[in-house]
């Protein structure tokens, strides 16, 4: 399966962008460790939660290194919206909170 570079990704575009199971997506997406959006019946995942997912399992100063990468990015796309970067952020750390439970 090719995976085309777009912002929304479906579970099995993730699956193998990642190289894990489908089911590995799904029960993901249950435990609340990677945020989808659910149109009808179908999930989409925004990239940028796959970047978060990855970063919370990260150990280390791994994490540290990816969280500070998301927030430079952030607010470049953003230009420093506050509100915009807060909600960002605020998502990030809940998702390494997450990760360590």
């Amino acid at each position: 399966m090719t995976v085309v570079l777009r912002e929304f990704l479906t579970p099995d575009e993730v699956a193998a962008l990642l190289r894990v199971s489908r089911k590995t997506i799904y029960r993901s997406i249950r435990n609340g460790e990677l945020i989808a959006a659910r149109v009808g019946r179908q999930y989409r995942i925004p990239r940028r939660n796959i970047d978060l997912f990855l970063a919370s399992k990260s150990t280390g100063k791994e994490a540290i290194q990816a969280l500070f990468e998301r927030v430079a990015e952030v607010a470049l796309r953003y230009d420093f919206e506050p509100e915009e970067i807060e909600r960002d952020i605020a998502e990030a750390i809940e998702a390494v909170r997450r990760s360590a439970e």
